[in-house]
């Protein structure tokens, strides 16, 4: 937690008579016991624009259009700027290095990620199917839960759809994607259902894929990906793994699924 010192804070307790001599002798220590103070509660004292928190997300070599693409779809999708850097590194990556295969996205949500991968598809003159797999209005299937489906702190079992994930139909994502991309929305291939149902069909497939993002947040669907799709995966094409360090059920899909396997992952955020 972060409290900006600007505020005006008081205690209201006593502080022990040799105390005032303490602080007269030493100006810092009013500074310590307030910090400490703080961190007892789970909190702590930061100056405002230090500079850790001004560079934190700081890419030196993104260009003025860039930047700005990355700051509204930061604001309309549920990534962060480093998360939207690296996509946006991967396709040009798949376009420097022809990798063939479609893009797949898996967790949906607003549909801006798929807006985004739209934009940077028609940037970069790429002719490719966009597949977005999602149980729309639906959202989270209670069904698809596991134990594994926990909190990060592994403490307590995950709510699946509550808070802000709210979840919106085809047409909404649709109509979100005409409105932030102008890449042709016949080339996005949107599939409605249980994911675990639904990519069991051989219609609902890609032949090959360049780009597999995976956000559905959880084990039994995050699992059930890796075994239909990423044998589809392009040799030389990007898995991008989505809150692996931040939902427990897809790190253990992913741990599992790999197993000892010799292949090389990087760290993107959360």
């Amino acid at each position: 937690g972060l409290i900006s010192l600007r505020s005006v804070v008081r205690f209201h307790f006593p502080l022990p008579k040799y105390m005032a001599s303490s602080i007269e002798d030493n100006p810092n220590f009013l500074k310590k016991l307030l910090k400490n103070i703080f961190l007892y509660f789970g909190f702590e004292i930061r100056r405002k624009n230090n500079f850790m928190d001004r560079y934190k997300d700081f890419i030196v070599e993104l260009t003025n259009f860039e930047k700005q693409e990355l700051e509204k779809f930061e604001k309309i999708c549920l990534a962060s700027k480093l998360n939207l850097w690296s996509i946006s590194q991967s396709i040009k990556y798949i376009t420097k290095n022809k990798i063939p295969g479609d893009i797949v996205e898996c967790g949906v949500y607003n549909g801006n990620t798929l807006s985004f991968l739209g934009i940077l598809l028609s940037k970069n003159h790429l002719k490719k199917k966009i597949w977005g797999y999602d149980t729309f209005e639906e959202g989270f299937l209670k069904d698809n839960e596991s134990e594994f489906d926990v909190d990060f702190k592994n403490k307590k079992k995950v709510k699946l759809g509550e808070g802000n994930n709210r979840s919106y139909s085809v047409s909404e994502v649709t109509e979100n994607i005409k409105k932030n991309c102008e890449f042709d929305i016949k080339n996005f291939n949107l599939i409605k259902g249980d994911i675990i149902e639904t990519l069991d069909d051989n219609v609902n497939l890609p032949e090959n894929i360049s780009f597999l993002r995976m956000d559905t947040d959880i084990y039994k669907t995050t699992k059930k990906q890796l075994e239909i799709l990423y044998p589809r995966l392009s040799m030389g094409g990007i898995l991008h793994i989505d809150d692996y360090g931040l939902c427990p059920g897809v790190k253990k899909a992913v741990d599992e699924y790999f197993g000892d396997q010799n292949i090389w992952l990087h760290r993107v955020d959360l």
